[in-house]
C-alpha cells in the first residue's frame, strides 16, 4: 500500500489495480469474521467512525489524473458519510454458515463504488447460535496482505476489556476535491519529476554500465527458465474458463496448533 503521510499520487503497482479491474474481474480483498454474540450495529459505527484517524485512506477516495497524465491521486472525500460503508445485512432462518458463506459470495460479486472510498463492511445479523458476522470488502489499491492485517489491528481490539484509545481528528478536513486545472498542473509536475528521475538513472547507468548488464543478465536468465514454460498450454482444469461475476466462498477450521506444524514442517518452506 502507498505509505500513509508520503505520497498522495498512488504508485504504479496501486493504480494497476484500478487500470485493470472489469465487472466480472472485482479487485477486492475481502475478509469474513464470526463473533459470539450480537453487535449492535450503532455500536459498530461509532467504533468503527473513531478508530478512522488512524487510516486516513478510509476516508479518501482516488481520483483520476486529467487526460490520464499521471497516476490518480487520493483525496478527501468531501461527501463522506460513515454510514454509507458500514450496512446491516439480516441472514434468514436457520442462519447457518452455508448461507453466510453463499451471501458472502454475492456481496464480494460487486465492485467497489469509485465515487467514494474504497472499502464497505457489512454486518451480518441472525446467525445461528446467538452469533454475529461482520463482512469486510477493501479494494486492492488501498491494502495489501501485509497492510491488510494491520487495518485489522487497528480496527478490532484483541480483547474484550482493551482500553479506549483516544485519536486525535485534527487533521481531518473534508476539503473539496481540487479543481481540474489543479490536478493537470500537478500531474505535469509529477510527469516532469519522473521525467528528470528516468533521465537521471540512465545518466547513471552510463556512468556505472555493470548495473544494468546485471539487469539484463537477471532478466534473459528469467527469460531462459521461463521460456520451456511459455511454450507449453496450461493444462485443462476448471478454473480455466470465462470469468462471471459469480463468487464462491468457503471456509474450513483448523487451531493454531496445526497452522504452527504445517509452517514448521521440513517442506514449508520449499
Amino acid at each position: 500500500m502507498t505509505p500513509i503521510g508520503e505520497s498522495r499520487r498512488l504508485t504504479t503497482q496501486d493504480s494497476a489495480f484500478v487500470y485493470f479491474e472489469k465487472d466480472t474481474a472485482p479487485l477486492n480483498i475481502g475478509t469474513v469474521v464470526i463473533f459470539e454474540g450480537q453487535i449492535p450495529y450503532e455500536r459498530l459505527v461509532e467504533h468503527l467512525n473513531s478508530r478512522m484517524p488512524l487510516v486516513p485512506r478510509y476516508r479518501q477516495r482516488p481520483v483520476p489524473a486529467p487526460f490520464g497524465l499521471a497516476h490518480p491521486t487520493w483525496e478527501p472525500d468531501p461527501e463522506f458519510n460513515i454510514h454509507n460503508h458500514v450496512r446491516r445485512v439480516p441472514l434468514p432462518p436457520p442462519g447457518n454458515e452455508e448461507q453466510l458463506a453463499k451471501l458472502a459470495g454475492e456481496l464480494f460479486s460487486g465492485s467497489l463504488s469509485r465515487r467514494k472510498p474504497l472499502w464497505e463492511v457489512y454486518l451480518i445479523e441472525g446467525l445461528s447460535g446467538d452469533r454475529s458476522a461482520i463482512v469486510a470488502k477493501v479494494h486492492h489499491c488501498l491494502v495489501d496482505g501485509v497492510s491488510g492485517v494491520e487495518l485489522v489491528m487497528v480496527t478490532l481490539d484483541l480483547s474484550p476489556d482493551a482500553p479506549s484509545t483516544p485519536v486525535s481528528d485534527d487533521q481531518w478536513s473534508a476539503k473539496p476535491i481540487p479543481e481540474r486545472l489543479t490536478s493537470l498542473i500537478d500531474a505535469a509536475l509529477d510527469r516532469f519529476g519522473r521525467l528528470m528521475q528516468t533521465l537521471g538513472d540512465i545518466q547513471m547507468g552510463l556512468l556505472n554500465p555493470s548495473k544494468p548488464l546485471r539487469r539484463a543478465q537477471h532478466v534473459l536468465l528469467g527469460i531462459e527458465h521461463l521460456g520451456p514454460l511459455l511454450a507449453r498450454p496450461a493444462p485443462r482444469t476448471p478454473f480455466n474458463t470465462r470469468l462471471s461475476r459469480d463468487r464462491s466462498i468457503a471456509w474450513t477450521e483448523m487451531s493454531f496448533t496445526e497452522v504452527r506444524a504445517i509452517r514448521s514442517a521440513p517442506w514449508a518452506g520449499r
